[in-house]
């Protein structure tokens, strides 16, 4: 069999027949990678290396002068002779130079100190001369491994290659960044020394003077070198601190666990005395000596990892690299491109601290304010581009995931009018009408149209619906509630999955929240108490806490307002969804199933009215009615289910009986004037609720029935369950004749 190899007329990637037989592409990129390294390599090399020789040059120039000062004052000066004499001479030959001996030549020694400061000026002066020679060296090493010689490019690379290895073999860099620049900074050191014992040869006041700051930046450095050593990713990174790094940071490791495990050593052993001395008396059992055995590996570790913090900082972690990068896209870009993309990421950022931490910067959060203002003007102009009606809704949904995520409803706005918010009154409309404003600002710019299919996905239909509901809350008007009405609609024909506890009651709310605008005067929700409520208990619904207990009640009183024709009214399917993924929720937390099935009856009437219409169209009739089979099979589906406890199935029993009993009254009142189409089929779906397969006889639940069970209950049951049997024969018999 032939290996397969790349086929340059496609665009499809096959294994090459052997290593680097693939038309030449991974070898161009390697040579592309090698030489960006090794360029630099060598440019941060040679920049250093021309800055030492500057350096080195200054200061031996310095180190020579004070050499020309300090080191005459080692030997005698002949001038001191020639003026002893001529003093001799003219005061008139008398017997204070006898012979030779007598010359103050003879006698002289050095000053005190003189001696040291010599050597030292002298070893760093050499050690300057060292760092320039060796900076020359380092510079021809650099020529030599960028040199070039003949051959093919396939030559040169093999060449350049095991240039780069030996290099790593007889670490060149190492010499060149650590000891060479040491070697100059050691010299730099004794230089201040001697310079100092020189001052002190002097005058003692003028030396301390000198010594102090000299002594300060000295441990300056050495603090820095520390901290570098300490933080690896430290920038103030010098041959002392990596020499710490290498040395005594490992060292102080050694010493930290050491302690530490004489300490936990310690720790065991009056434990362990402790233990048998209980067990002998008995007082004690293994299970307590097992407790503490935990709780003393426990302790073990924290300190281990108390002591690995106190000897070398921990890196950030990816997680936190992510955030800081996501901070500087999005503060200091003007691309719309660059923040559509960065506020993109942002929404997949899920942990409630990360969240958290993000609204609570206020320069990011003032920053992303200032942004949705600017998106929502189309006249707006970026240095880099304009906002787009996609863009700008970008910004706003991530600014309220953001929001309801991580923080309150009061972080839409700034520091300056958060603070002054909270010191106003509760029932200053000015600053109510701020936040309002803030609120319907952030919300219109979530609910734009969108042809991205990302917003099909649940998190995006979610927050979709929330900004329907700020926008709504805080300027709600019947020109605009079509708006929301499509948000509705968009959410339940777009999203049709299951399991999303968030969506089911924000849609809940939202319905509810239209039926409560349209009760109102002119379409509006006066009370500023009841919009800052609602307002304010948004994060709590999306963020889904406490809402599987507070599920079935939304829903139920979302599915309650399909009983009546009002204004702004949502679509059957609204209701059908809502219906569909209560029940199944409900169940799924065994919470609140009750009250969505007590208006399953409320959700057929209303259907059913619309099948009666005279001006639908028989298609849509054609729809509700398999809206009416889908929600009769779903409440089949539900009674069927065998585990739940007798307290529960009772309620559940009771429920539906109730409400299948208001459905037939209201298919009873009806058949003196018309029967809508289908009838008869829907009548057959419905016979398992009063043959007892999907409700029970009442005589067969109260056989089962354990002791203590609610007679209320099982006397109410009873009654619905009579009534339903006997509507059903009327409504079958009437059928008939009809």
């Amino acid at each position: 069999m032939i290996p397969p190899s790349l086929d340059h007329n496609t665009s499809t990637l096959n294994v090459p027949r052997s290593f680097g037989e693939d038309g030449g592409h991974f070898y161009k990129y390697y040579d592309d990678i090698s030489n960006e390294l090794d360029e630099d390599l060598v440019k941060s090399l040679k920049s250093q290396l021309d800055g030492i020789l500057i350096f080195a040059g200054l200061f031996a120039g310095v180190n020579s002068t004070f050499l020309a000062l300090t080191l005459p004052q080692m030997k005698a000066d002949p001038s001191d002779d020639t003026n002893a004499l001529l003093l001799h001479i003219s005061r008139g030959g008398n017997e204070a130079i006898q012979s030779s001996a007598d010359l103050p030549s003879v006698s002289f020694s050095p000053p005190p100190g003189i001696y040291p400061v010599n050597v030292l000026l002298s070893m760093s002066l050499t050690l300057a001369l060292l760092s320039s020679f060796l900076a020359v060296l380092g510079q021809q090493w650099l020529i030599q491994y960028r040199k070039r010689s003949g051959g093919g490019a396939e030559h040169q690379r093999w060449e350049q290659l095991r240039r780069h290895l030996g290099a790593e073999r007889w670490r060149l860099e190492p010499l060149l960044d650590d000891i060479l620049p040491g070697l100059l900074q050691l010299g730099m050191i004794i230089f201040c020394a001697s310079f100092i014992i020189y001052l002190g040869t002097l005058d003692r006041s003028m030396c301390i003077i000198v010594a102090a700051p000299i002594g300060l930046v000295v441990a300056i450095l050495l603090a820095v070198a520390l901290c570098a050593a300490w933080d690896q990713w430290c920038p103030f990174k010098s041959p002392l601190s990596r020499l710490m790094q290498r040395t005594f940071i490992p060292l102080g490791g050694l010493v930290l666990r050491f302690f530490a495990t004489c300490y936990h050593a310690g720790i065991a052993s009056i434990a362990w005395f402790s233990y048998y001395l209980g067990f002998i008396l008995g007082i004690r059992s293994s299970q307590d000596q097992s407790r503490k055995s935990c709780a003393s590996t426990r302790h073990q570790i924290q300190t281990e990892t108390w002591g690995e913090g106190l000897i070398r900082r921990s890196p950030e972690s990816i997680d936190r690299l992510k955030l800081i990068a996501l901070k500087r896209v999005i503060a200091v870009s003007e691309d719309p491109r660059a923040l559509t993309h960065a506020l993109l990421n942002m929404r997949a950022i899920y942990k409630k601290e990360d969240l958290e931490g993000l609204i609570g910067d206020a320069e990011l959060s003032d920053r992303l304010r200032r942004l949705i203002r600017r998106a929502c003007d189309d006249g707006t102009r970026l240095a880099e581009g304009v906002f787009d009606a996609e863009q700008a809704r970008i910004i706003g949904s991530s600014f309220l995931y953001l929001v309801l995520s991580g923080g309150s409803m009061l972080d839409i706005l700034s520091v300056t009018e958060k603070a002054t918010f909270s010191h106003k009154p509760p029932d200053d409309e000015t600053a109510m009408m701020d936040f309002l404003e803030n609120a319907q600002l952030v919300g219109s710019a979530t609910v734009a149209e969108s042809e991205n299919p990302c917003v099909t996905c649940c998190s995006c239909v979610e927050l979709r619906l929330c900004g329907g509901l700020m926008s709504g809350v805080s300027g709600w008007a019947l020109s605009t509630r079509s708006i929301y009405l499509g948000c509705l609609t968009f959410a339940v024909q777009k999203y049709d999955g299951r399991g999303s506890l968030q969506l089911l009651c924000i849609l809940s709310s939202l319905v509810n929240l239209l039926k409560e605008g349209s009760n109102a005067r002119h379409g509006r929700i006066q009370s500023m108490e009841r919009k800052m409520e609602i307002l304010q208990g948004l994060p709590d619904l999306y963020s889904g806490t406490k809402q599987a207990c507070q599920m079935g009640r939304l829903v139920g009183e979302a599915l309650a307002t399909s009983a009546s024709i009002w204004e702004g009214r949502p679509i059957h399917d609204v209701y059908v969804y809502l219906f569909k993924e209560g029940c199944f929720l409900a169940d799924l937390y065994g919470e609140g199933l009750e009250s969505i099935l007590e208006n399953a009856g409320s959700l057929l009437i209303s259907i059913d009215q619309s099948i009666l219409a005279p001006q639908v169209s028989a298609s849509t009739k054609e729809k509700h009615a398999g809206d009416c089979t889908r929600i009769i099979d779903i409440l089949t589906e539900v009674l069927l289910e065998p585990s739940r406890t007798y307290p529960r199935r009772l309620r559940i029993y009771n429920a539906t009986a109730s409400s299948i009993v208001s459905y037939f009254k209201w298919l009873d009142s009806k058949r003196t004037s018309q029967f809508r189409p289908g009838l008869s089929k829907l009548l057959r779906r419905l016979l398992p609720f009063v043959d007892g397969t999907c409700l029970p006889n009442p005589d067969t639940l109260l056989s089962g029935a354990p002791d203590g069970s609610s007679p209320d209950l099982v006397a109410r049951y009873q009654m619905n369950y009579s009534a339903l049997r006997e509507l059903y024969s009327t409504l079958e018999n009437s059928l008939d004749r009809h």
